[in-house]
């Protein structure tokens, strides 16, 4: 091929009417041309530049070659990889041909398409399209726009519109112009002549190779297209074509035919083929370039590119390093300082070091590159390629943040180059919603992406074998799942699975990939069979490659998805199999880019069903830490590993921090995935399963109906994930005594789901069985039972190849629990014994289900009279109850408290039979039966005012804002609970939300208040310590209640009266055998006997009695007492010789005689100063008419008068509310007065489902008592007359839940001068759920209450005496006995005296 053959395009630029004089231009241009189409760039230059002198000396600087040399200029300057000064060449080219020929010439028009093509080139499609429009415009208008332009014209839109990924428009114009270019290339033509005559004339050669070349271009052009489209059948077909005949007319050295081959090699290497045939090599087309070019051609530059990545790919480090010497070579020979090139050569060369691990200094030196280009301009394909490059480094180095800026860098770059709109550009932004989905939680604007930019433009473009389509597929799929969209992500997998089948043969490792990629999200999806049919083709198909170093990866992740299945399928052994077999590949290869914290987090579930805890939590914990510093503490990806941790501390019985982490992680999950989601049901089932644990059945229920609801929406009803969460429910339903015909629809609708799923082989199907063993065992279906735990443990046995696995511990403990039931007590103690040595195997001897396995041991000993094991083992177990204490309260609320000690207390319980029936047998007894008094009475009143002392007394100003913001938080809950529907949604409230909130509050104060816990509160306290804190005289006596335990707890109760003396003796013990009567016939005798004024002949031969024979004379008797003991007023009891206890006996009310102890060793807190404040007569009507059922207590007004005047002689500095400013509102306003005195009406509301308020509450509380009881104010009358148990609706009742928000932490004395103010629900072992408890958790020291309806008169009489007495003689105590004494001459009867107790050690004013 001659160089006249590539010149004429630009001698069709000068005009017609210069040819005879410009022949010696055209001749040094043919010139430059010439060096131009052999690669020698400098000598085009220099020619060009020899050029452009002479002609600009003789014809003028602006002549008629200038247009010509500008656009020469520009393309050698291209070609040579000096692109800076690109742009402002083609300008300087475009403003000399408007001056010379004017913008609308054919001139102009004719030089505008070759500035297209230099465009094209230069991959600024962007600006080729503009250009070419332009083009086309002026030609049409010129009338210049003939066949064969608009061909030429058609072969470069093409190239734009393929450059821009408009595949479709591009095939379509080619094929359109195809039969043009065809027909052109002949050698010999046919014409008719101006005559009408028909004519052949033959072409010259280098008219001939001009129209082969173009056809050259057109065909391999089509080809290219094709391939980039990813319609390779057809790609491969044209490109086949297009080398046969290119060889054949020009010849397999020429330029068309490299380029041919180089294209097709690239769309082969594109598409996953690393081994090209050999005519496709590009080391032999870079040969076969350099045969009649130089080596500096800018084919030769893309040659070396291409055939350097190729040696990467197929790690030839050595051929790799010679090749880029000689790369390096030529371009430091044959180009300037700055070019290009240079810049492409260090980007090979940075893959190179990525790929060998070698990254140090790789990201500085890149973005040096792009901040200090030196011939580098921001907007071009090189530009691109080093962001990507710096893209893939990050990921390698997870540098997320990073990561995401160069993808955006690289969508504003192709936005410039071509155009914001373009399939090319929305591509790059689907590579952004690709690393959205794989990083990040950025869903939302991933689906925007994907919706714009694939839906409404690539995938209209694209074939389905396009190079990214597959991975495109994958990520729609893997975001459809992950946002709970189940059905299309099933269809995007289908169609994935459909284009990997045809594009793949089914021997490629690639398809074996993608198979691998398919099984991993059909597992997540639950479609289990369809998972492990793609899983076997995969690795069938990767089981070839397992030789190849670089395959290696696939096959090891193809494995450990096989294994993550057989833990599904209950399948152990395999699974640790396949564990060992990936653990075994990976220590004997040198992988390097594998993703390790994927697989640590695909993995650790499997772990965990497999019972491998410490391997897990390691892994956990590395990987929880990795994910945070990696994507931040909020991203979604940490929700699995987060869930698992939380599992794996259920399963160790760290309560604690297993709630703390599911919290966390639920949060995290409704954040991202909002409240109804199968992402966030995971952290719903978690949290059910933790407060079924510790006993709060009731928040157990909501999570896992949260779980259900979300889970069934999505799967249906018949998913094994549904059936495991209405397995759990069924289990919480049957705690809270549900119908049991409901909960055995339940379980059996979970097993038939689980057993269709996955079979009855499955050990998910022996968990739901042990769940209904738990239900047969509460029917005496005995049979029925031993036939699922037979079941479920050979299922477990069969599939792990173990007695000792950790799942069988629960069986053979429900086991042991049939045979006690059936008073088999050596086959239960049999079972037992091996559910404890496998508990204490796996984990430890304080490990929950250790402890509670101690337990049930301890009642076959004591059924089998073997007393001295059964101690042992009860003791152990309680010893760890204790602990249990310690870690698990201060990071419960209260409420959480009291679900949590309802699931140990009855181990408390047993404790007691065991010791008061064997005191004479085991002397150490008595003193450990008061320990745990001392340990668990009042436990949860205890810990609530501790929060409460600690918070205020300590220095942290931001707890004490929390503190003060729970309590704002409270009082909002109590008001939105009495509001209407409509008033919550005008309010935006929603009560459950708010309800959380407050007790996640609670939760957290209560866990921070410990950090101020002080060394003695951390003490165990004993008998010994309360010993020694009495006076000489002194006793302490601990009033205990228990049920008699005998096979099971009966219905016998017992009270038992432990009391101390200050004599180094042991506890002594005062039996109350007939505690049922106590509770129900003698109470109800005391309580009308002193109502009805009828003499009372049995309360104290029942109730005291016994206790005074024992313990004789005391000077004080400290009591904490328990069950009936908090509802009777000891001191109102006739005794036989006609006088009161309170006569004989000092008795002072503690809540635990370890009071004694604290108050002995804490130093006294600086108090209030004597101030006081009172409440009086409040205005109960305020909108009625004052006749309303509730009396008015003008009496109380004048109480608060004369207290007033009493106080104020004393020197106190008083507060006076009655009447209308007697409100709710201003006792809240209450700060801390040393003396708090409210007189009004106290009123209680027992619960009418009980049949006796004092009976045992076993079960779960549907209402808060603190709710049920409270004190009148004004407003109430109105407020009574519109609800009868919604205190809450407007201002009016201070209910005791409202009261223990008080100020009250420096007040010494309460004194409530009302009726019924110590009544209250009984929970035994913790008094009185009712204003005593309030005012107590408040900060009161000492409170002054009544149990009964009382006499105005006779009430105002005693408080007033009361207070003369104590502020005349400082002694609280006994001004107060002393003044129901002196009461007694004028009213004589208990009713009238007898109704009022001291609670609390006494204090003294200052």
């Amino acid at each position: 091929m001659t160089s006249k053959t590539r010149i004429s395009f630009i001698i069709l630029l000068i005009s017609s009417q210069m040819a005879f004089a410009q022949s010696k231009w055209d001749k040094m241009i043919e010139k430059a041309e010439a060096s131009y189409y052999i690669g020698d760039y400098a000598k085009a230059n220099k020619n060009l530049a020899k050029f452009n002198k002479k002609a600009s000396k003789k014809l003028g600087k602006q002549n008629e070659y200038t247009p010509t040399y500008f656009t020469l200029l520009a393309k050698y300057k291209l070609a040579a990889g000096q692109v800076l000064d690109f742009e402002t060449n083609i300008q300087n080219a475009i403003s000399a041909s408007i001056t010379l020929h004017q913008q609308e010439s054919k001139q102009h028009g004719t030089l505008l398409l070759k500035i297209a093509e230099l465009y094209n080139l230069n991959g600024a499609y962007q600006k080729a399209s503009e250009t070419l429009e332009n083009s086309k415009s002026i030609l049409d208008k010129t009338a210049n726009f003939d066949k064969s332009t608009e061909a030429k014209w058609s072969l470069l839109k093409a190239e734009t519109f393929g450059g821009q990924g408009y595949y479709n428009e591009a095939i379509s114009l080619l094929k359109k112009n195809e039969a043009h270019f065809a027909g052109r290339a002949l050698r010999q033509e046919t014409f008719v002549d101006d005559n009408g005559n028909l004519k052949s004339r033959r072409l010259s050669s280098e008219e001939a190779e001009e129209r082969f070349n173009e056809y050259a271009h057109f065909a391999t052009l089509l080809a290219k297209v094709y391939g980039e489209q990813g319609n390779l059948i057809s790609a491969d077909s044209a490109f086949v074509g297009a080398t046969t005949w290119i060889d054949r007319n020009l010849g397999s050295t020429s330029l068309a035919y490299i380029r041919n081959q180089l294209y097709h090699a690239k769309v082969l290497i594109d598409n996953g083929n690393e081994n090209l045939p050999k005519e496709l090599e590009f080391s032999r087309n870079l040969n076969s370039l350099k045969a009649r070019h130089k080596a500096s051609h800018y084919i030769a530059v893309e040659l070396y590119e291409e055939y350097l990545k190729q040696l990467l790919g197929s790690n030839n480090s050595a051929r790799y390093l010679n090749t880029k010497l000689e790369f390096e070579k030529m371009i430091n020979s044959n180009f300037q300082k700055g070019s290009i090139y240079s810049a492409r050569l260090k980007a090979v060369d940075f893959d190179a070091k990525k790929s060998k691990d070698k990254t140090r200094n790789l990201e500085s030196d890149a973005m040096n590159m792009l901040t200090n280009p030196q011939g580098l301009p921001r907007n071009n394909v090189t530009t691109i390629r080093i962001n990507q490059f710096l893209y893939d480094l990050a990921i390698q180095q997870k540098k997320y943040t990073n990561a995401e800026n160069y993808l955006k860098a690289i969508i504003d770059i192709k936005k410039e180059l071509y155009g914001d709109k373009v399939p090319v550009t929305h591509l790059a932004r689907i590579h952004l919603a690709n690393f959205y989905v794989d990083n990040t939680n950025k869903l939302t604007e991933a689906a925007e992406i994907y919706k714009e930019s694939f839906d409404n433009s690539v995938e209209k473009e694209i074939g389905a074998w396009h190079k990214d389509h597959l991975d495109i597929l994958n990520h729609i799929a893997t975001l459809y799942e992950l946002t709970d969209k189940y059905k299309e992500a099933t269809a995007a997998l289908d169609k994935a699975s459909d284009v990997s089948r045809s594009k793949y043969d089914d021997k490629d490792y690639q398809y074996g990939v993608e198979l691998d990629n398919i099984a991993k999200l059909q597992i997540k999806l639950g479609a289990y069979e369809k998972a492990e049919e793609n899983l076997n083709k995969s690795l069938t198909i990767l089981e070839e490659f397992r030789k190849d170093e670089e395959k290696k990866a696939y096959l090891i992740r193809a494995i450990e998805t096989q294994a993550t299945l057989f833990g599904i399928k209950g399948m152990f052994d395999e699974a640790q199999g396949a564990l060992d077999r990936s653990a075994k590949m990976i220590s004997k290869s040198s992988l390097t880019g594998f993703d390790e914290l994927n697989t640590a987090k695909e993995l650790s579930s499997l772990f965990i069903l497999l019972g491998k805890y410490s391997t897990t939590e390691n892994l956990l914990t590395g990987l929880i830490r990795d994910y945070e510093k990696l994507y931040g503490s909020n991203s979604l990806r940490l929700i699995e590993p987060l869930v698992n941790m939380g599992q794996l501390k259920l399963a160790e019985g760290d309560y604690t921090n297993a709630e703390k982490i599911a919290l966390k992680v639920n949060g995290l999950a409704r954040e991202v995935y909002g409240e109804q989601s199968t992402k966030t049901a995971p952290t719903q089932k978690l949290l059910s399963d933790i407060y079924y644990t510790i006993g709060d059945y009731d928040k157990a229920q909501v999570y896992i109906q949260r779980a259900i609801d979300s889970q069934q929406k999505q799967f249906g009803r018949n998913h094994i994930e549904v059936a495991k969460s209405i397995s759990q429910l069924a289990l919480i339903r049957f705690h809270k005594k549900d119908d049991p015909v409901v909960v055995e629809k339940l379980l059996v609708e979970a097993r038939d789901i689980m057993g269709t799923k996955l079979g009855k082989d499955n050990p998910q199907y022996a968990d739901i069985l042990k769940n209904v063993a738990v239900l047969n065992i509460s029917q005496k279906k005995y049979v029925e039972a031993f036939s699922s735990l037979t079941q479920a443990e050979n299922i477990w046995r069969t599939k792990t190849g173990s007695k000792n696995n950790i799942n069988a511990a629960s069986i053979y403990s429900l086991t042991g629990d049939v045979y006690y039931q059936l008073k088999n007590y050596s086959k239960a103690e049999e079972f037992y014994n091996q559910s404890k040595a496998i508990y204490e195997k796996s984990f430890s001897r304080s490990h929950p289900e250790y402890v509670k396995v101690l337990s049930k041991l301890s009642k076959v000993y004591y059924m089998e009279k073997d007393y001295k094991r059964a101690k042992r083992n009860i003791e152990e177990a309680l010893a760890n109850y204790e602990d249990f204490l310690k870690r698990y309260f201060p990071a419960l609320s209260e409420r959480e408290k009291a679900k949590y000690w309802n699931t140990i207390k009855p181990d408390f319980e047993f404790y007691n039979t065991l010791a008061f029936g064997q005191l004479d047998d085991f002397r150490d007894l008595s003193g450990k039966v008061y320990n745990y008094q001392l340990l668990t009475k009042a436990l949860l009143l205890s810990s609530s005012i501790k929060m409460k002392e600690r918070i205020l007394n300590s220095q942290d100003e931001d707890l004490k804002a929390s503190y003060n913001n729970w309590v704002q938080k409270k009082e909002l809950l109590t008001n939105a609970l009495s509001m209407s529907t409509q008033q919550l949604t005008e309010n935006e409230i929603d009560p459950g939300a708010l309800g959380n909130e407050v007790e996640k509050l609670e939760k957290e104060l209560s866990l921070k208040s410990e950090l101020f816990s002080q060394d003695f509160e951390n003490k165990r306290i004993t008998y010994e310590n309360v010993q020694k804190s009495l006076g000489k005289n002194d006793v302490a006596m601990e009033m205990v209640r228990y049920r008699y335990f005998d096979h099971v707890f009966t219905d016998s109760v017992i009270y038992v009266a432990l009391y101390l003396r200050n004599d180094n003796a042991r506890p002594k013990a005062v039996e109350f055998p007939n505690g049922n009567f106590m509770e129900t016939r003698y109470f109800k005798y005391y309580r009308n006997s002193i109502i009805s004024k009828v003499a009372d002949q049995y309360s104290y031969s029942v109730f005291w009695e016994p206790v005074q024979s024992k313990i004789g004379q005391y000077s004080t008797l400290f009591l904490s007492p328990d069950g009936v003991y908090n509802q009777i007023n000891l001191e109102a009891i006739p005794t036989p010789d006609g006088r009161y206890i309170i006569d004989n006996s000092n008795i002072v009310i503690v809540s635990n005689t370890k009071d004694l102890y604290l108050k002995k060793i804490k130093s006294k807190s600086e108090g209030s100063s004597n101030t006081a404040t009172m409440f009086g007569n409040p205005t109960f009507y305020i909108t009625a008419s004052n006749n309303g059922n509730i009396p008015a207590l003008p009496g109380t007004e004048k109480e608060v008068e004369e207290l007033q005047q009493l106080l104020n002689k004393q020197g106190w500095k008083t507060s006076e509310y009655t009447e209308s400013n007697a409100s709710e509102e201003q006792v809240k306003e209450v700060d801390s007065p040393k003396i708090f005195h409210i007189a009004t009406h106290g009123f209680y509301t027992p619960d009418n489902t009980a049949d006796d308020m004092i009976a045992e509450n076993e079960a779960e509380q549907t209402e808060n008592p603190l709710l049920k009881t409270g004190l009148l104010l004004k407003g109430a009358g109105d407020l009574l007359d519109k609800t009868k148990y919604n205190y809450n609706i407007e201002s009016g009742i201070l209910t005791a839940y409202e009261a223990m928000s008080l100020n009250l932490d420096k007040t010494d004395l309460v004194v409530l001068s009302a009726c019924e103010t110590g009544l209250g629900e009984i929970a035994n072992g913790e008094g009185v759920y009712g204003l005593q408890r309030a005012f107590l958790v408040a900060g009161a020291k000492t409170l002054i209450m009544s149990m009964f309806k009382v006499d105005d008169a006779a009430t105002q009489k005693l408080i007033l005496n009361f207070y003369r007495k104590w502020l005349s003689s400082g002694n609280l105590r006994q001004s107060f006995i002393d003044a129901k004494k002196e009461l007694r001459t004028e009213y004589p009867d208990p009713i009238y005296w007898g109704a009022f107790m001291m609670i609390g050690l006494d204090t003294v004013p200052q």
